[in-house]
């Protein structure tokens, strides 16, 4: 028969105890390197957001174009016939305007600016990725390029009125070559005009 001792049995239920509460403290520990569900879910919310945002600034950049697009046109339009008239009509008169030559040129470098703004702004747009780390900072960017945009049709449109005046200026008329609260307004959009009547209509 074994000879065991009550002491022998008692501390092998101690160390059995011990390890055995080792062992299931480390089964139900969470791992480091596992994230929780509330961290995965937030972490999706905030990539649906972002792809969210991705498809308005598409939309926003091609809206941005189409109107620019439009703006630019009736612009263009509206100062060649401004042209148009100062060179066959004013100067034959006898009558020019001293900074014709730079009038001009100003219009020609604010329209290049506006479409210098436009392509900044459909290239950043197209660039825009929720994956780049950067989206905030890439939104902010797409908003500026939005303003230089708008800012540029708005000098652009001041341009060709301070030729308007000029030449409004050199013929006396009261009449004008364009109606300026609406030929000129980006929100109505520049409409054919009528010439200066002087000396008869065209």
């Amino acid at each position: 028969m074994l000879n065991i001792s009550k002491a022998s049995i008692v501390t092998a239920i101690i160390l059995f105890a011990g390890s055995s509460s080792v062992a299931f403290a480390q089964s139900i520990a969470p791992t480091a390197s596992a994230p929780s569900a509330p961290v995965i879910r937030s972490e999706k919310g905030k990539l649906r957001s972002c792809k969210a945002k991705e498809k308005k600034i598409i939309k926003r950049s091609e809206q941005i174009v189409k109107f620019s697009t439009n703006m630019e046109s009736k612009f263009a339009s509206i100062s060649a016939k401004v042209q148009e008239y100062y060179v066959t009509k004013v100067v034959p008169s006898g009558k020019t305007v001293i900074n014709y030559e730079a009038l001009v040129s100003g219009i020609d470098a604010n329209k290049l600016a506006v479409d210098s703004a436009l392509e900044k702004a459909k290239t950043d747009a197209a660039a825009f990725s929720c994956e780049s780390g950067t989206p905030k900072e890439q939104m902010m960017v797409f908003k500026d390029d939005i303003k230089a945009v708008k800012d540029g049709l708005k000098v652009y449109r001041s341009s060709i009125k301070d030729l308007i005046v000029a030449v409004h200026s050199v013929t006396g008329e009261e009449n004008g070559l364009v109606n300026e609260d609406n030929d000129l307004n980006p929100s109505h959009g520049p409409k054919p005009t009528k010439h200066l009547k002087k000396g008869g209509k065209e």
